[in-house]
């Protein structure tokens, strides 16, 4: 009786390999324009198109159900009609991409293959930004009004762009907190800007998602400069304002921040350091250096910034003991019970192996790294950030924002007659200019003189975190 299973069996396989005769619309066969007739067959539970294009017989899959099947029959005969079809078995062969139909593609289409090259190419987080951005786009041109005139892609002209900017100036949108706000002129040139990036994609050659005569219309004059900051702007974070933050900061919150107030650095860039990331010897915080291809910088610069020696005691209680791990910490994570080490890359590499397919780009493996930081108790941006404006806020300065800290340094820098180079280099910016060619950068002395403009509150952070000194009744007996 098996035997004859596996016989029954082996000839309905054979059965449905067999191409059987069939009918759409109630009808064999159809004839395209240029006189190919194609031939309506079923192969199992597919039907498919069958003619002869070129000298050559060929077979298109139309699909499984009538509704697809006929929607695929009318490109196939729309394809073999204008010249443009290409078999099956020759598909695999082509060099260069031939051209989809883009007069058809509506602007949701060609928003949804742009965020998917974008997740590819740079990653989930660069991608869900984009999202953001291209969002009220979309809003805008599924109005009722504007769905008829620009639905599709290759439709957006200078007149939408102007009516989309006007339209993003003027109409209120909902916030995560249910609010409701009018966009600042940065949201609105962020949008416009990630509009035509999404455009300037579409239309090169090897996309050939929009016309080749299309000329993208979000131009610099519609999009608008940047008001320029004025050049007399006083510190926006003084001396004393910092000093007190730091006096109303507890020990574990000032441990969190009291970098973030001293350095020229961003947060996230903060947040990256491990404690093999500090040169105890030199007294210099490494960034971008160490584990570069999984903990970069925002721009995937390498530098290094000296550290004054009042910070010793600062550095020793961020390290408490540990040889690896995020070198910046939550404040729920300063104890005792969490003073253990932990192997980063270690970490990275096993839940890499064990989850492959999450690693497409190289941002996602600096996502992944920073959370597997995060869960051991580093400090994230976000955190630094929201928490340096908390002691801020109790401190009683009002509209203080966290990026002060970086303006203010930056400030304090010029003003010690830091070159340059030098200040390009230590607030992690590209230094890929003609002077660095012949010119090397002395950042101990440079740093030297901006800490001198500091001495209060370097006094006072030393205070909170005094220098440890060493067990003499110890040293005596190892003597």
């Amino acid at each position: 009786m098996e035997g004859l299973g596996a016989v029954v069996s082996s000839s309905r396989e054979k059965e449905d390999r067999l191409f059987k005769k069939s009918r759409l619309m109630g009808v064999e066969s159809f004839e395209a324009s240029n006189g190919t007739r194609v031939t309506i067959y079923k192969r199992g539970d597919a039907f498919i198109g069958r003619g002869r294009y070129e000298g050559s017989q060929f077979g298109q899959k139309l699909g499984k159900t009538e509704k697809d099947a006929q929607a695929s029959l009318h490109r196939l005969l729309y394809e073999l009609g204008e010249g443009t079809f290409i078999p099956p078995s020759k598909k695999n062969h082509q060099i260069v991409r031939r051209r989809v139909l883009s007069e058809c593609l509506e602007t949701r289409d060609l928003v949804n293959r742009f965020l998917q090259h974008v997740q590819t190419d740079r990653g989930r987080s660069t991608q869900e930004t984009y999202l953001d951005r291209l969002r009220p786009v979309l809003e805008f041109v599924e109005q009722q009004e504007n769905k008829r005139r620009w639905a599709k892609a290759s439709s957006i002209d200078h007149d939408f762009v102007i009516a989309l900017r006007n339209w993003l100036s003027s109409s209120p949108f909902t916030t995560k907190n249910g609010g409701q706000k009018i966009r600042t002129s940065k949201t609105t040139r962020n949008i416009l800007e990630c509009l035509r990036t999404c455009l300037n994609w579409a239309i090169k050659p090897e996309r050939l998602l929009l016309p080749a005569d299309y000329v993208v219309p979000v131009t610099k004059d519609v999009i608008g400069k940047e008001a320029p900051k004025d050049p007399f702007r006083p510190n926006p974070l003084s001396e004393v304002d910092k000093i007190k933050i730091v006096n109303e900061a507890s020990d574990e919150e000032l441990a969190v921040i009291a970098l973030f107030i001293l350095l020229a650095d961003r947060a996230d860039e903060l947040a990256g350091l491990c404690i093999e990331d500090v040169d105890l010897n030199r007294r210099h915080l490494l960034f971008g250096i160490n584990n570069c291809d999984k903990n970069f910088t925002k721009g995937h610069t390498a530098f290094r910034i000296p550290y004054h020696q009042n910070l010793d005691g600062l550095i020793n209680r961020l390290i408490a003991g540990r040889t690896q791990g995020p070198l910046i910490r939550q404040v729920s994570y300063q104890n005792d019970e969490n003073n253990q080490s932990v192997d980063l890359v270690a970490v990275w590499q096993a839940e890499a192996v064990k989850n492959p397919f999450r690693i497409r780009t190289l941002n996602d493996k600096k996502a992944l790294f920073r959370e597997i930081m995060r869960r051991s108790g580093g400090a994230s941006s976000d955190y630094i950030g929201k928490l340096f404006a908390k002691v801020a806020k109790r401190a009683g300065l009002v509209n203080i924002q966290p990026g002060f800290c970086r303006d203010s340094a930056t400030h304090l820098m010029e003003r010690s007659g830091m070159s340059f180079l030098t200040a390009r280099y230590l607030t992690s910016h590209s230094t890929n200019d003609i002077l660095n060619t012949y010119t090397g950068l002395n950042i101990d002395s440079e740093m030297g003189r901006y800490f001198a403009m500091l001495p209060d509150l370097l006094s006072v952070i030393s205070e909170r975190f005094p220098i440890p000194q060493p067990d003499l009744g110890e040293l005596e007996k190892n003597l």
